[in-house]
């Protein structure tokens, strides 16, 4: 994770800021999945899918499948997946066949659970920013 300096050292700030980048992509990863879960597909949520890159081989057969089937679904459908992902997220998240009462509860109470883990990992990349803010400038100030 730590690079070498031309001279061969590695340095913290370095590697923090490696780190720091594969966060931003884990946060970026956790933020589609929270506005996924959060409200209905748009056609700016499904454009922003159809632009993502999926990797092809990630050493894990299931993963790499599942990357398959994403990939597959967006281009084979056109303006319909906007309509089809909002009809899948009304069964799975509103509920099927359940009064409005009931199908509200549900959705509040789904809503509130998804937010934990979110708000655990937005803790942990301020954490991580202020951290090398620090290292960045214990760097500046050693230099």
């Amino acid at each position: 994770m730590r690079e070498l300096k031309e001279t061969g050292e590695v340095t913290e700030a370095q590697g923090l800021d490696e780190l720091a980048v594969l966060m931003d992509g884990v946060a970026a990863s956790y933020g589609l999945l929270s506005r996924l879960y959060l409200k209905e597909p748009d056609d700016e949520t499904v454009a922003a899918l159809r632009r993502m890159r999926f990797p092809a081989h990630t050493g894990n057969e299931f993963l790499d499948r599942g990357y398959r089937q994403i990939v597959g679904y967006l281009s084979r459908t056109g303006a319909a997946a906007v309509e089809e992902l909002r009809a899948d997220y009304s069964r799975t998240f509103i509920g099927g066949g359940i009064d409005s009462r009931s199908a509200a509860r549900l959705q509040a109470t789904t809503l509130r659970r998804a937010a934990l883990p979110a708000r655990r990992h937005l803790t942990q990349l301020v954490k991580l920013s202020a951290r090398r803010r620090a290292a960045r400038r214990a760097t500046m100030g050693a230099a």
